[in-house]
């Protein structure tokens, strides 16, 4: 099948088989990524029923978005093959680095199983189940990330238990007893199937181990498993507390939940690091033996001259008073023993006396802020009512006193009257004419009162009735 196109999947190059088929690496062409292409073998994907549910069980998983967990991109059919296209992860399974390293020490493997809860916590609440877990199915990148896969193979196939080997399917060293019995599991199966797993990673062995499958199977139910610190007594008891709890027989006894066990583990390992990380005074190693100081001798002293014998008397022509013998010279004096000087002390600093310095007194004076300049007065207005003002004071001077009523024209005076003029001389009689009648000028004189409406329209006619010509009567 290798270099064989399957779909948009190009195989490269086959990475392991198992009880359900075979896994290659592939190459996405559309894409361009690499992929784990899981092709199921033909007698399962020849069966109706189990095709069905594996396809319902791929849509689930396809939801399954999470980074401790190998997601699942597309399912299809090949021919008479059934393949699945999962992520391909760069790593190493914990089976492989079990097998290379053996035991895992502790405050490494329990991080990482805290990983792998953290997935299966993802995938239970979604309602699915792995069934299958194991070393094999639990991979660790380069970068130190766990990733679950095989997600939901088990769980695809239900009840249906036996292969084309005749053997149950999944690894019997890592199911729980009720999944043995063939009793209906829920989550509680994973999680003592973990239990398993961190029970090998912490001492390098499964709890239940024999040539015999049947062996194991009745060891699963009925036996308890060794205590971890008795094989490896560096594991503190707060973590096997933990893990013992999770491979309880009764389903009732272990973790509810995924999360459950994280908490559990994360609380063991922060009080066992609480413990290891007091303080501890370190033993006090034996000084060094003194060598003894080193005596030098004092010099030797020189000793004193011995004294010169005294010269043998002469013969004198005239005795003489003998001569004393001359005194012995005085032995050389020690030298003086200087005293040791102490050494010299250095000399404290002299600081210099502070400058007492006088701080004038300045008047406090307040902080007033300045005055705001005065806005440019609007003088419009004022023009405007006072341009009102006089044209009212001219209509009310100019407005000819009464009560409305209309008057005789004799009453009323013109309100503008030719200048007085001298009489002529008199004249010669002239003949009579006929003198023409003048019709009297009405005049309505409006009632007192405030003036409203279109006041400057009858000011307007007022003044137009005034400076109007007065026709001249006829001579």
């Amino acid at each position: 099948m290798i270099g064989q196109v399957v779909g948009n999947f190009k195989v490269l190059s086959e990475v392991g088989e198992g009880g359900m088929g075979k896994v290659y690496r592939a190459l996405d062409m559309m894409l361009e990524r690499e992929v784990a292409l899981k092709v199921l073998r033909p007698e399962f994907a020849r069966v109706p029923d189990i095709v069905e549910r594996f396809r319902s069980e791929a849509v689930a998983l396809a939801k399954l978005l999470h980074p401790n967990i190998a997601g699942v991109y597309s399912f299809a059919r090949f021919g008479d093959d059934l393949f699945m296209a999962m992520e391909f992860v760069r790593g190493s399974t914990l089976e492989r680095i079990l097998a290379e390293s053996g035991a895992v020490d502790w405050q490494k493997a329990v991080p990482l199983l805290c990983q792998a809860l953290d997935g299966i916590e993802h995938a239970h609440r979604l309602g699915i189940i792995h069934r299958d877990i194991k070393p094999a199915n639990v991979m660790l990148t380069h970068d130190g990330v766990v990733k679950v896969t095989d997600f939901g193979i088990a769980r695809v196939l239900g009840r249906a238990r036996q292969t084309q080997e005749g053997r149950m399917i999944g690894t019997i060293e890592y199911m729980s007893p009720e999944r043995i019995r063939g009793l209906e599991v829920d989550a509680r199966s994973d999680i003592y199937s973990l239990g398993i797993v961190l029970y090998e990673m912490l001492t390098g062995t499964v709890p239940f181990a024999s040539d015999s499958e049947y062996e194991v199977m009745r060891a699963q139910i009925e036996d308890q498993p060794r205590a971890p610190r008795e094989l490896i007594p560096a594991i503190p008891e707060q973590v096997q507390r933990a893990l013992l709890t999770a491979v309880a027989k009764n389903p009732g006894e272990r973790f509810a939940s995924a999360i459950e066990m994280k908490n559990a583990l994360r609380a063991g390992i922060e009080e066992a690091t609480r413990i290891v990380a007091v303080p501890i005074a370190p033993a006090r190693e034996a000084p060094p033996p003194v060598p003894p100081p080193v005596v030098l001798a004092p010099a030797p002293k020189t000793p004193p001259p011995a004294p010169s014998p005294p010269p043998a008397p002469q013969a004198a022509p005239a005795p003489a008073a003998p001569q004393a013998p001359k005194a012995a010279p005085a032995p050389a004096p020690a030298p003086p023993r200087v005293a040791p000087q102490p050494l010299p002390v250095a000399a404290a600093p002299v600081r210099p006396a502070p400058v007492q310095t006088r701080v004038a007194e300045v008047p406090y004076v307040p902080y007033e802020p300045p005055a705001p300049e005065p806005e440019p007065r609007n003088w419009r207005p004022y023009m405007i009512a006072a341009a009102l003002v006089v044209v009212a004071l001219v209509a009310i001077l100019m407005w000819p006193d009464g009560s409305g009523s209309e008057v005789p024209p004799q009453a009323v005076t013109p309100a503008r009257s030719a200048p007085a003029v001298q009489a002529p001389p008199p004249r010669a009689p002239e003949p009579e004419t006929a003198a023409i009648p003048i019709p009297p000028r009405r005049t309505i004189i409006p009632k007192k009162g405030p003036v409203k409406g279109k006041v400057s329209s009858d000011l307007e006619r007022s003044i137009d009735e005034i400076l109007a010509p007065t026709p001249n009567p006829p001579k």
